[in-house]
This record gives C-alpha cells, structure tokens and sequence, in this order.
C-alpha cells in the first residue's frame, strides 16, 4: 500500500486508494494519511462491512485533524524504516479490540507521510 500511496499527488488520489485497498482487507477498520506535520490528508476511510457494526456515536478523524502528539504518528516518523504497531485497544467505532498499525512513505517528490491503519484483533 505504501508503495500504491507514493505514487498520489493530492489527497483525492490517497482518498480513491484507501478507498480500494479498504475493500480487499476485511480487518481493517479504517485507513487515514497525516502529513510529516500530524496533519491528517486523507479522510478516514471506514471499511464498509464494519460501518454496519459500528458507534453511532463514533465520529472519524477528518482532514485537517492533528496526530502529532499520537504515539502511533511519532514512532512512524522516529523510525521510517519501521512498521509501527500499538498496543491493543478497545475500537471506539466498532467496540472491539483493535490496534493501530503505522508507517511512513515518501511519494515521488520525496514528501513524507504516514500511513495508519486501526486493524480488527483476531484470536
């Protein structure tokens, strides 16, 4: 994925792409960009087989929303080389137990991203 999102330009093309990528990962919740600032880019973009089980007062992150202070924005930016994974949690969305999945990429004018993913735990 991160290899796909290196090639959009502008957040409408991260948007299109979550919104593909989203439909052929039943465990994932959603997917968000931020910028190298914590800034979200993209919408957050909710798997739509979750969204029938979900909060209904859950509200998504939105462009514009800040994630710099989020352990899972600062660890993908400390490490880019890594993949980030939080601890478990409990998903405001869905109610179940979830973790955040984070990286950083670089697109084709070596700008830097990151990459979050809120991913369902199986047992």
């Amino acid at each position: 994925l991160k290899g796909k999102l290196a090639l959009c330009n502008h957040a409408a093309q991260i948007d299109q792409m979550l919104e593909t990528e989203i439909n052929t990962n039943e465990d994932v919740e959603c997917f968000f960009v931020n910028d190298k600032t914590g800034r979200q880019v993209s919408h957050t973009i909710m798997n739509p087989v979750l969204l029938q089980t979900s909060n209904a007062d859950f509200k998504p992150s939105e462009p514009g929303d800040d994630h710099s202070s989020k352990k899972y924005f600062r660890q993908a930016v400390l490490n880019p080389e890594k993949v980030y994974s939080s601890e478990d949690y409990i998903s405001g969305a869905t109610g179940k137990l979830c973790r955040t999945v984070s990286g950083c990429y670089f697109d084709n004018s070596n700008g830097e991203w990151v990459i979050c993913a809120d991913i369902s735990c199986k047992f």
